[in-house]
């Protein structure tokens, strides 16, 4: 059902078994370091540091699901409010084994940095269960999801005002929508109720362009990146995406629709795919269609005809390219493998790709490394778009779509009379919710890859510390008014 989740739960165990023989920082400790980097480049007070390292609250809970065999297995689980500066608080709820509070309270951190980035009125939230949803048949896992989201609410840990949950690793739109029902049963008179949850299924008021809206993010901040003379002149790249090199490590959603939207928008070349259990590699270029559906048939991307088969990871990283995007999990580049990496453009898909030594190593190295709370922020925003469109009950767009529809057409006469010819147009349709979404999506990511590029070169701060200074500006700014 959650495909891809027992790859995730191997590379999970890995990169810990990893991280441990090479002493590098935990991941909280490593968003931290972050914080504290960029508090000094910002020159925020010690006080407000200090509370942007600690977080605000968490729960720490454990509950008991009924098996089909009818035994009870008991699981941990935790929520996190890293900062209610701002509320509701957002963040995604993970079902994966090894996970802890500690990762919580780093994601939660992330989450508070990445919706200040591109300026998302949410405070930072992250939560999950210790379990391999692999192992749980379709009624464990609702009653999973249900007891979860029935013990937030009783704690006032989840609702459309508090805290708003999403999806993350190991659960989505049916796992959302299991949740939603819990709270709505229980809250009959709350007519916001839709909202409490995002990432739900179309046919119950979730938002089309949502499933996608990571991987757009990374797409439109990459064009941005590549469109700018001194970044490329400083690598010896051309300008632009087109012709450009990629190898994509994870392929899942986030992997699967950055590449996407980089083939069809900007016509780069993927040349290599890595997952956990072996990679793919064609230095002519992978076909991204015949490679889907071959995933889709094996859940692997082993075995695929249109490139070579590989079980080693270093035979796909150390393959040469312009771009590599690393979109599968916390730190899985590391003191490990980081030295076959020869990308010029890292590229952060994922949530905290790179440890601290492999950040150093590729820094050393000329790369330019571009930050996860800024490249993985189109999920969240598009998230806030379904909230609000919970909100407003009404579709996007559906107030103005006639209205559009009307002035493009006389748009399209007046052009007609004056060129003398039938235009090969289409401006008579008035845009649709993904139209919009897409649309609003672009302007946001496009203003914060800006206002980063802004702020590191004056300050002459890495593009990563230059987005949490920028973040947490915008949290300092609006902790001044909290209550």
């Amino acid at each position: 059902m959650l495909k891809g989740v027992a790859l995730f739960c191997r590379s999970l165990t890995r990169a810990r078994i990893s991280l441990a023989e090479g002493k590098e920082p935990a991941f909280r400790e490593l968003v931290n370091h972050y914080i504290k980097t960029a508090a000094v480049a910002g020159k925020f007070t010690p006080h407000f540091t200090e509370s942007m390292l600690e977080g605000d609250c968490a729960l720490h809970f454990s509950f008991p699901v009924r098996k089909d065999d009818g035994s009870l297995a008991h699981y941990d689980a935790y929520r996190v409010h890293h900062s209610t500066y701002m509320l509701p608080v957002k963040g995604g709820v993970r079902f994966a084994p090894n996970t802890t509070l500690e990762d919580m309270q780093a994601l939660a951190s992330l989450m508070t940095l990445k919706m200040a980035v591109v300026d998302v009125p949410y405070g930072g939230a992250k939560g999950g269960v210790n379990v391999d949803p692999t192992e749980l048949s379709q009624g464990e896992l609702e009653r999973l999801s249900k007891r979860y989201a029935e013990t937030l609410f009783n704690y006032n840990f989840m609702s459309p005002a508090i805290d708003v949950l999403g999806p993350d690793v190991g659960t989505n739109e049916l796992v959302m929508s299991w949740m939603m029902k819990t709270y709505r049963d229980h809250h009959p008179d709350d007519v916001n109720s839709l909202a409490c949850v995002t990432g739900k299924p179309l046919e119950i008021d979730g938002i089309m362009g949502r499933k996608e809206a990571a991987g757009l993010g990374v797409f439109f901040s990459l064009r941005e990146f590549c469109s700018d003379p001194v970044e490329m002149n400083a690598l010896g790249l051309t300008m632009g995406l087109k012709g450009k090199t990629v190898i994509l490590q994870g392929f899942g959603n986030v992997g699967y629709h950055s590449i996407k939207f980089l083939k069809d928008r900007g016509e780069v070349k993927l040349v290599g795919v890595q997952e956990v259990d072996g990679g793919t590699y064609n230095e002519e270029g992978l076909d991204l269609d015949a490679l889907k559906a071959h995933w889709d048939r094996h859940g692997t991307v082993k075995g695929f005809k249109g490139g070579r088969t590989t079980s080693k990871e270093r035979d796909i990283l150390d393959k040469p390219c312009d771009i590599f995007i690393p979109a599968a999990m916390e730190q899985l580049i590391n003191s490990s493998n980081v030295h076959h990496i020869k990308a010029k453009i890292i590229a952060e898909g994922a949530n905290g790709p790179l440890s601290l030594y492999a950040e150093d190593y590729l820094t050393q190295k000329g790369a330019l490394i571009l930050p996860d709370i800024l490249l993985n922020a189109g999920g969240v925003t598009v998230s806030y778009f379904e909230y609000v469109k919970n909100l407003g009950h009404i579709r996007l767009g559906r107030l103005t779509k006639r209205w559009n529809e009307r002035s493009n057409s006389r748009i399209y006469e007046l052009l007609k009379k004056m060129t003398g010819s039938e235009l090969k147009l289409d401006i008579n349709k008035g845009p649709g919710e993904d139209d919009l979404v897409y649309a609003c999506l672009e302007d946001v990511i496009v203003k914060a890859v800006q206002d980063t590029k802004e702020t590191g070169r004056r300050l002459k701060i890495p593009y990563r510390i230059a987005a949490y200074v920028n973040g947490l500006a915008r949290v300092a700014e609006g902790s001044k008014y909290r209550v």
